[in-house]
C-alpha cells in the first residue's frame, strides 16, 4: 500500500474540532482566488505610532538581532533622511477633510505594504515591517482596552502569519497592491476581533 494512502476522511473525523476561526480561513482562501476579498473595516484607531517611537523600536530590535549574532550593520539605515517620517505622516493624511486611512486596519495594513515595498531601508524592510506592524497591533489593543473599560490578559496571544504575510506582500506585482493590502486589513481585522473578544470574556 502506497504511503500516502488515506484510510479514511480526516476532516469527518475530526469535524469537531473544526472551529468557526478554521473556515473563515478557507473563505479568506476563496476570495483571494477570486479577488474579492471582504474588508470590513470597523476599529477605530486609538494609537498614533510616533515616528521617535518607530526610531527607538527598530533600533532596541536591532540591537536585539545582534545580541543573535545577526549582521546588522545597515538594519534600519534609511535610504535618505526621512523616509519612515513620510510613511507614517502619511497614514493621517487627508483629502478635502476625509481621512485617506479612516480606521486602525487601514492604517497598520499601509503602514505594513508601504515599509515592505517602498523600501525606505537599505536593509531589513521585512523585518521592520513585521516590528512595526506588531507594535502598532499591540498599542491599538491596549489602548482600546483602555477606552472599553477592560484589561488585556493572556488571552492577547498573537496569532497573525505575519511573516508569510511579509514575504508575500514583498513578492507581490505592484498592481496586486490592493488585493495584498485587502488581504491585510481582513486577517488584522479577524485578529484585533479576537483578542478583544477573548479579553472581554
Amino acid at each position: 500500500m502506497p504511503v500516502w494512502y488515506v484510510k479514511e476522511n480526516v476532516i469527518d473525523r475530526y469535524s469537531g474540532s473544526i472551529n468557526q476561526d478554521f473556515l473563515e480561513q478557507l473563505q479568506t482562501l476563496a476570495q483571494y482566488d477570486t479577488g474579492q476579498l471582504i474588508t470590513t473595516t470597523k476599529h477605530e484607531n486609538n494609537y498614533v505610532l510616533g515616528t521617535n517611537h518607530a526610531y527607538s523600536l527598530l533600533l532596541t530590535i536591532k540591537s536585539k538581532l545582534q545580541s543573535l549574532g545577526e549582521s546588522v550593520d545597515l538594519f534600519g539605515a534609511e535610504q535618505s533622511p526621512g523616509n519612515l517620517k513620510s510613511i507614517l505622516e502619511g497614514l493621517n493624511q487627508s483629502i478635502n477633510d476625509q481621512e485617506l486611512y479612516p480606521t486602525f486596519e487601514d492604517k497598520i495594513a499601509h503602514l505594513f505594504y508601504f515599509v515592505i515595498k517602498d523600501h525606505p531601508f537599505v536593509d531589513g524592510n521585512k523585518r521592520a515591517a513585521v516590528s512595526l506592524y506588531f507594535d502598532y497591533f499591540q498599542n491599538n489593543l491596549l489602548m482600546t482596552a483602555t477606552k472599553e473599560g477592560f484589561s488585556l490578559g493572556d488571552n492577547s496571544f498573537f496569532s497573525v502569519d505575519i511573516l508569510s504575510l511579509a514575504l508575500l506582500t514583498a513578492q507581490s506585482n505592484p498592481e496586486d497592491k490592493q488585493t495584498i493590502v485587502d488581504l491585510i486589513i481582513q486577517l488584522t481585522q479577524r485578529e484585533f476581533d479576537r483578542c478583544l473578544k477573548n479579553n472581554k470574556n
